[in-house]
């Protein structure tokens, strides 16, 4: 590879390989299921090879970029049954600093031909590395699917700030990785999902179901997820009982969504997300 193209080629690599994030907003645009980027049927997580080209290279990245680089591009499958990939975020400070706010590798391995494992090891907020994913997943049609393992519970919009109000408050931050079993599947255009997990042996249903598609030129996506547990302590028992309902509407290259929570077994809080997206061109996006 020519020394000119390492930069465009470091910085390609920075936004394709952000497999982690979740883009709901790119969902509604295309009125597709975010189980068609990514591995999981849930969405978020490692993305398979039509999301991590299709997607991250001829949508996120910026033509210029693109046309440099396009001859270098490589895809993630590194063998038959293995596909590999990466996560690196950065933040900027207004003085200049560089804050590294994820390093993440990840590796999906095929045994079978219905039969998947995953793994995603990170960084954690002491520095030290370990594995934050670890889940078998099973579809024996494009319409069912059984995970186990340890895995993000599926909540809500999973927006790219994962930091954000909305997220924290319902128990859904950074890392929100628990050990646990799901059954789904897909009937019409609705996209559903049984989560049972046991955090501080305490257990959990978590319940997630949206409908995404195309009406006209309008795309769109509605749902909704339930959480209860068996106690009522709040965070403290692990992850506090959230009721909410999410969405968004793409017209062009306009997409609004957003997310209404009800927090705790009584409602004793609400977390609220909004945004409006405007794409000024492929690669280069306008978020409030």
């Amino acid at each position: 590879m020519r020394y000119k193209l390492l930069v465009p080629v470091a910085i390609l690599l920075l936004i394709v390989g952000s497999s982690v994030l979740s883009l709901p907003r790119l969902s509604i645009e295309q009125g597709a299921a975010c189980g068609e980027c990514h591995i999981s049927p849930s969405g978020a997580g490692m993305r398979n090879e039509f999301g991590n080209y299709s997607v991250a290279f001829s949508e996120l990245a910026l033509p210029q970029l693109k046309n440099k680089v396009s001859q270098e591009y490589v895809s993630p499958r590194v063998a038959p049954s293995l596909l590999v990939g990466f996560d690196s975020r950065y933040l900027i400070f207004d003085d200049g600093t560089i804050f590294r706010m994820q390093t993440d590798a990840f590796l999906n391995f095929e045994p079978l031909k219905e039969i998947q494992y995953q793994l995603r090891i990170g960084e954690d907020p002491v520095g030290e590395f370990r594995a934050f994913e670890s889940f078998m997943l099973f579809k024996p049609s494009s319409h069912l699917f059984v995970k186990a393992g340890r895995f993000a519970p599926s909540f809500g919009l999973h927006v790219d700030d994962h930091k954000s109000f909305v997220r924290d408050r319902t128990g859904n931050g950074s890392n929100p990785y628990l050990d646990g079993f799901a059954i789904g599947g897909k009937l019409g255009r609705f996209h559903s999902a049984l989560e049972f997990f046991n955090p501080s042996d305490v257990g959990t249903i978590n319940w997630h179901s949206y409908a995404v598609g195309e009406y006209g030129s309008v795309g769109y996506m509605g749902g909704a997820s339930l959480r209860f547990g068996e106690s009522r302590s709040g965070l403290d028992s692990g992850l506090p009982d959230n009721r909410a309902l999410f969405g968004g509407l793409n017209y062009d290259r306009y997409t609004i969504m957003g997310e209404y929570d009800l927090v705790g077994s009584y409602s004793e809080a609400r977390a609220v997300y909004g945004s409006v997206t405007t794409r000024l061109e492929y690669g280069l996006y306008l978020i409030g």
